[in-house]
């Protein structure tokens, strides 16, 4: 399945034992090497990485409310997110000329692979 990352933006979290969510997605943190999906943002610096997705549809949904945890107990994910580097907003050349194309407003993440598309 794809999702563009506005539509993970404010998705509801939801664990096995509660239909009601338990956080909500304010931000996907991106390996800026590989394009992969290190975790998804919730306030508070909390976290949940993709391993401990079991399904992404009209929410993301998690075995149990302690697979979320501080973003400090994920080293990777704790360092790209002190990086600051975000797709939204950054800037888009051509590869030979260099040409700007202008700046990235949306991108699309396979949800299988929890990867970026190109």
């Amino acid at each position: 399945m794809r999702k563009l990352y506005s539509q993970l933006i404010g998705l509801p979290i939801f664990d096995d034992s509660s239909p009601t969510p338990v956080a909500l997605v304010s931000d996907v943190i991106l390996d800026p090497e590989t394009g992969k999906v290190l975790a998804f943002l919730m306030s508070k610096n909390r976290i949940i990485v993709p391993m401990d997705v079991e399904k992404i549809n009209s929410g993301i949904t998690i075995a149990d409310h302690d697979r979320i945890v501080h973003i400090d107990d994920v080293l990777r994910v704790k360092e790209v997110a002190k990086s600051d580097i975000s797709l939204i907003g950054s800037r888009v050349f051509t590869q030979h000329s260099k040409k700007s194309l202008g700046r990235v407003i949306d991108y699309e993440i396979d949800t299988t692979t929890m990867s970026l598309l190109h």
